[in-house]
């Protein structure tokens, strides 16, 4: 049976998790001395072999799998991104119907002061023809 070249569910939960577990070692931090390197070479190279032992998925050396961690880091910042944009349209829609709700109430009192004024002038001239005609 060929291996499987899709990683399953459960290869991506413990890569995620163990990418979450060790931050510094998933962005490559250690790269810049030769024993950084090799202690992160060896954490990948041991994830991989747990990786590549579970029943469902593909298999893939601790090269590939740190590509792929790569790749879910760049998703992630790429979602977080755009929940960022999407929350800043939010808020400027919110403030928009703010803006609009504070203008429809103004217009309201307006109309309502203009309607108390056209009632008080109509009682005042029905109050100067009652006058005239008594």
């Amino acid at each position: 049976m060929p291996a499987a070249r899709k990683i399953a569910q459960g290869q991506l939960e413990c890569l995620v998790g163990w990418m979450q577990s060790n931050p510094l070692v998933a962005r490559g931090a250690f790269l810049n001395t030769p024993q950084g390197k090799q202690r992160a070479g060896a954490l990948w190279e041991e994830l991989a072999s747990r990786l590549n032992a579970m029943p469902v998925g593909c298999t893939k050396s601790a090269k590939e799998w740190r590509q792929m961690g790569d790749d879910v880091l760049e998703l992630e910042k790429r979602r977080v991104a755009l929940e960022e944009r999407r929350l800043a349209l939010e808020e400027r829609r919110l403030e928009q119907k703010q803006r609009f709700e504070e203008r429809w109430l103004a217009l309201e009192e307006r109309r309502f002061e203009d309607e108390q004024r056209w009632r008080h002038d109509i009682l005042d001239t029905l109050k100067g023809i009652a006058e005239t005609l008594f």
